[in-house]
């Protein structure tokens, strides 16, 4: 698995150390090297550091082997001061030979020690002549390794005294591959990973692509989905319809001016909205209570308010004298339906009923009471017959 590397702060840190590093520019020929000569150690040339040169001043030279003004070999060297000609070019006793040494300042970063880089250079200073002594100021002492700091190439690294002795030679120690940052052009990674051991940097700008999805959702109108941090790649497994909650209504329509709702998926977060267009009453069926009835809007408006208009009683069930019954009537324009009940009936027989035979009271539910045949008194003649006419009489019931 790749892992992101920042190059920013890196770029950051070398601008700081940059800026911070002595900006003078020496003249030529201000740092002389002194006193060039053979060591006494095989084909090895030395000098003395230029007097005027301070221990923060570091400096590259640049050695001649000259033979009766022929340039024999040229080396250079950072830093130390010394350096070994070619056995070959040497055919004849040492004081037969010129050597010639000069300096110019480098500036770098890093380690004077082990590993740094040079940054810049000045000009040259003038040569430094000598040989032809017969050596320098006497024996040298045995030579000592100083293998410093680490050096490297592309496959391997290793510690290095003066002398060109190596010690801890070894193949790189690689650490994992980091990604730097994908190349839109060649579609490829562009990774670095460092060797362990000595800090080599190995890059490789054409590793196959591997996507980095992120954890945020990206979205449509309809679905949303995953994708490569780097390539935009959409992850096809992740893509999905949206998953709405509720529509919220965030402004009221009003019968002059829209309004507005809207509604969040619960996954991405994808906030959808639309408008709502101007309010037109819609007053559907009548609604009623006890007392009233109307028509009205889903907006709360109200049309044709009024009282119940109710038709006649009807009743639904009769009272009896051991249960109660019931009665109801309809509201002629809305159909509300009233129901009462009608109490447990008491008999209430009120006067006398009655035929030619006998005679009664009666409740106003049928139930009759006192049912008697009459009890009448004498004959009374309302009217005498005569020998031409009928006459009458009544009696009348106690």
């Amino acid at each position: 698995m790749l892992r992101k590397k920042s190059l920013l702060a890196l770029l950051l840190s070398l601008c700081m150390v940059v800026g911070i590093l002595p900006a003078t520019v020496f003249a030529a020929g201000q740092y002389v090297p002194e006193n060039p000569r053979w060591s006494g150690y095989g084909n090895q040339v030395m000098w003395d550091k230029p007097a005027n040169a301070s221990g923060s001043t570091y400096l590259e030279y640049e050695a001649q082997l000259v033979l009766n003004g022929q340039v024999l070999q040229t080396e250079s060297v950072e830093i130390d001061r010394w350096v070994f000609f070619d056995s070959k070019n040497i055919t004849q006793s040492k004081d037969a030979y010129t050597l010639k040494v000069r300096a110019r300042q480098i500036y770098l970063t890093g380690d004077p020690d082990g590993s740094y880089t040079v940054w810049k250079r000045d000009a040259w200073g003038d040569w430094a002549i000598g040989g032809n002594t017969g050596g320098g100021e006497g024996p040298t002492p045995p030579h000592e390794h100083s293998f410093g700091g680490w050096k490297n190439n592309g496959t391997q690294h290793w510690k290095e005294c003066s002398c060109g002795e190596k010690s801890e030679e070894s193949p790189h120690n690689f650490g994992e591959w980091e990604l730097i940052y994908y190349d839109v052009n060649t579609k490829y990674d562009v990774c670095e990973r460092r060797c362990l051991t000595c800090g080599y940097e190995q890059i490789d700008r054409y590793r196959e692509h591997q996507h980095y999805y992120t954890d945020d959702w990206s979205s449509g109108s309809t679905t949303h989905w995953k994708e490569c941090y780097y390539c935009k790649e959409v992850n096809q497994d992740t893509v999905a319809d949206h998953t709405f909650d509720d529509w919220t209504i965030t402004k009221e329509p009003t019968t002059t001016e829209t309004g507005s709702r809207e509604r969040t998926c619960s996954i991405c977060k994808y906030k959808q909205e639309e408008t709502i267009p101007v309010h037109e009453h819609s007053y559907g069926d009548w609604q009623k209570d006890e007392t009233q009835h109307w028509k009205e809007c889903s907006c709360g408006d109200k049309t044709e308010v009024g009282n119940h208009t109710f038709d006649d009683w009807t009743i639904t069930k009769e009272p009896t004298t051991t249960e109660t019954g019931s009665r109801e009537r309809t509201c002629s324009i809305c159909k509300y339906k009233q129901e009462e009940t009608i109490p447990v009936h008491e008999h209430s027989y009120g006067d006398w009923q009655k035929d030619e035979t006998q005679h009664w009271k009666e409740c106003s539910c049928g139930d009759k009471t006192e049912v008697g045949n009459h009890t009448f008194d004498d004959w009374t003649i309302t009217k005498e017959p005569t020998t031409t006419e009928t006459g009458s009489r009544e009696r009348t019931c106690s």
